[in-house]
């Protein structure tokens, strides 16, 4: 007799483990462009037709959240699976971060059909993010409870958050600025190279034995990197005279006490635009 109901446990058991392999927890891949929002959907594919609820949570890398209600808890949305139920959902976050969600039926249905999303959250990739980062997230502490009030624990599911690398996100703008006779680029997007146009703004064509050197320039900027569409162009003026360096456009703070002094003679007159123009042809 103990013999024969322990072979009775053992087949429940292993109907039971049969059961639970056939019902998977999934969450697809997704891309989001950094400072936009993606909807990430949990998904499962159930052969067990008595579970009625479950509690999971969502861990994210630095950089991934996941949208909030007003009341600071984590917005989330039942599966269209539940139409014709009576489940609710709530949400918290958990002092290390990750997002709880529990989802249960006051009324002990079960959860309807074989498959599709069970909820829907919306996952928000900060600005900061570079273009091409592969990361990953997590749903862990799966598990669900049966009409018949018994638990099934799942495995650990993790999905890729790729952040596309070119599209929509753009070079930061460059800034100019003027030091020591030289102009200077720079960019906050990492790895970016600049094509940059220095123009005369105030040259004439002319037919004369002698020609007006300029003091004012006009210079455009843009930045250009890997996996980044081109930046907006950044516009300088430079106006050298008797009052020192003018400028619109430019930061200046390096060279600010040199009143356009660029050949450093103490006085600022044509010399120092015609080292400008050295500097510009390549020659100084």
């Amino acid at each position: 007799m103990i013999t024969k109901r322990l072979f009775i446990l053992g087949l429940v058991l292993a109907v039971a483990g049969i059961s639970h392999a056939a019902d998977v927890l999934k969450v697809q891949g997704v891309e989001v462009a950094p400072g936009e929002s993606v909807t990430l959907d949990i998904d499962l594919e159930n052969e067990t037709t008595n579970l009625m609820g479950w509690q999971c949570d969502i861990v994210l890398p630095e950089g991934l959240s996941l949208k909030l209600k007003a009341n600071g808890k984590p917005a989330a949305m039942l599966g269209n699976r539940f139409s014709t139920t009576e489940h609710t959902i709530s949400s918290s976050r958990l002092a290390n971060g990750a997002y709880r969600f529990i989802a249960t039926s006051m009324d002990g249905e079960a959860i309807p059909g074989n498959s599709g999303p069970l909820f829907t959250v919306t996952l928000i990739a900060d600005a900061s993010l570079a273009a091409g980062t592969k990361l990953t997230g997590s749903v862990t502490n799966i598990e669900f409870n049966t009409q018949d009030n018994q638990k099934q624990p799942f495995t650990d599911v993790t999905f890729a958050v790729t952040i596309p690398g070119g599209g929509n996100q753009k070079c930061a703008t460059p800034t100019i600025a003027y030091d020591k006779g030289e102009l200077v680029f720079s960019c906050e997007t990492e790895g970016a190279s600049f094509v940059s146009e220095v123009k005369v703004a105030d040259a004439k064509a002319s037919g004369s034995q002698r020609v007006q050197l300029t003091a004012c320039y006009v210079v455009t900027v843009y930045a250009v990197a890997d996996g980044y569409a081109d930046s907006d162009v950044a516009t300088a003026t430079l106006t050298f005279g008797d009052s020192g360096l003018k400028a619109e456009g430019l930061t200046v703070e390096a060279t600010k006490d040199r009143k356009g002094d660029v050949n450093g003679d103490g006085s600022v007159n044509v010399a120092d635009v015609i080292t400008v123009c050295n500097i510009v042809a390549g020659n100084e």
